[in-house]
């Protein structure tokens, strides 16, 4: 299990030591900027699951648009907010 997240909860990391970190460029929320460092895992993933807690932010919204596209052959599980 591979888990991103942006830096206002790498705490997360510490609930589950078996928990695979993909490093994000340093960043408050979910970026596209994101996308290209996302791709090797997704492309392996059989499943992909986006929240809970995404947020609002624009910056999180330009991601998802960029991003769900990118996932059409993928099981997909969306919580957002």
């Amino acid at each position: 299990v591979y888990l991103a997240l942006p830096d206002t909860q790498n705490s997360l990391f510490t609930l589950s030591p078996e928990l695979m970190r993909v490093p994000l460029e340093e960043s408050p929320c979910f970026d596209p900027q994101h996308i290209s460092t996302l791709l090797p895992y997704i492309e392996k993933a059989h499943a992909i699951i986006l929240g809970p807690g995404l947020g609002t932010a624009i910056e999180t919204q330009a991601f998802l648009k960029a991003l769900l596209p990118q996932l059409q052959n993928k099981a997909l599980v969306l919580d957002a907010d």
